[in-house]
C-alpha cells in the first residue's frame, strides 16, 4: 500500500530544498548590496527579499517566529563586512 502522506513530506521537502537554494543564489548575487545596506547584522532572506535584519539574532529569531511560525521557510545570514583570512 502506498503511504501517500510520505510521497507529500517528499514533495514539502523537494520544494523547500528548492526555495533555499535560490534563496541562497540569490543571497550570493546581492551580497555586495547587503554589504551597504546590512553590514555587520543578521539578515532573513525569504522568497529572494530581505524579510528582517537585526545585530541581535535572538531578536530577530523572535520577530520570525511572530511573523512566519518560525524559520524553517527563512535564510539567516550574517552579514560580515570584515576581510576575514582563513589559515591552514
Amino acid at each position: 500500500m502506498v503511504d501517500y502522506r510520505v510521497i507529500m513530506e517528499e514533495g514539502k521537502l523537494a520544494k523547500q530544498m528548492k526555495e533555499d537554494e535560490e534563496n541562497v543564489k540569490w543571497l550570493i548575487q546581492h551580497y555586495e548590496q547587503l554589504k551597504r545596506e546590512y553590514p555587520n547584522k543578521y539578515v532573513a532572506i525569504r522568497k529572494k527579499k530581505v524579510v528582517d535584519a537585526d545585530t541581535d539574532i535572538t531578536k530577530l529569531m523572535q520577530r520570525l517566529e511572530r511573523r512566519f511560525g518560525g524559520t524553517e521557510n527563512v535564510l539567516i545570514h550574517f552579514i560580515n563586512t570584515k576581510n576575514v583570512r582563513i589559515l591552514f
